[in-house]
């Protein structure tokens, strides 16, 4: 994945947005300030990692015939973005610096992670010099966040995830993820289950975009809170519904 600066540029401003919004302005510090507790970016990357290599069927013990789901790991690499975005925000990376180092050494003989991965799904070839390159923090942090990169890239050329398609859904993810936060997703008042409650919020955003030429955080915001009213008319019915039928079974 090649990244221009005003790519780049973008990602990390609307991540410094979400993260604002779920944790205040200055969640840099490490602590969220609307729940008290520590921001473990390196851990929730790690986590996230492991998810997505859980897509792929590389168990030898378990469900040996069971097929990759490359949907999934394409929606679990854009949540290892986000946490990317985040360390590159927390630790005042220079995005000139960082995309001036087009090719960083690998840390590691065992490099070559398409081949790796096609042939025997090498945890080792992935996580070892992603976790390293993520951990270490030594050396100049540029060169470490652009081997990040580099090794995000090929996560994403291996899954067959198109640059397109990652600012398409990071944008989906993103946008949501901060109106859920602005409507009440916190205190737990958010309804998540939209269109007569038949499908998460995430699923029927993306059906509504399914065919978008274009999208951005605006677009998309508008559209969420157009379809968030008739959530809320919804839900209100069914509620006076609900009421009317225990009022009926009291008389």
């Amino acid at each position: 994945m090649k990244l221009e600066k005003a790519n780049l540029e973008e990602y990390l401003a609307l991540q410094d947005t979400l993260n604002g919004h779920t944790c205040g302005v200055d969640w840099k510090n490490g602590i969220c300030e609307k729940t008290g507790r520590s921001m473990n970016f390196k851990l929730a990357l790690g986590l996230e990692l492991a998810e997505y290599l859980d897509s792929y069927n590389w168990k030898h013990w378990k469900d040996v015939s069971k097929e990759d789901d490359i949907e999934n790991a394409k929606m679990e690499l854009v949540d290892v973005w986000h946490f990317i975005l985040s360390l590159v925000l927390q630790h005042g990376a220079d995005v000139d610096l960082i995309l001036a180092q087009d090719d960083v050494p690998f840390p590691y003989d065992v490099v070559d992670i398409d081949s790796a991965f096609k042939a025997t799904v090498d945890i080792n070839s992935i996580l070892l010099p992603l976790g390293d390159a993520i951990t270490n923090s030594e050396g100049d942090t540029a060169g470490r966040f652009a081997l990040v990169i580099q090794l995000f890239s090929k996560l994403m050329e291996f899954t067959g995830f198109s640059p397109e398609e990652l600012r398409k859904i990071y944008l989906l993810k993103n946008t949501l993820n901060v109106f859920r936060v602005n409507n009440g997703y916190a205190d737990g008042t958010y309804i998540k289950v939209w269109d007569n409650n038949t499908a998460e919020d995430n699923v029927v955003l993306m059906r509504l975009t399914e065919y978008a030429d274009e999208i951005s955080f605006d677009s998309l915001y508008s559209l969420l809170e157009g379809e968030y009213v008739k959530v809320l008319e919804e839900a209100k019915a069914y509620n006076e519904y609900r009421e009317s039928e225990a009022n009926n079974g009291k008389s």
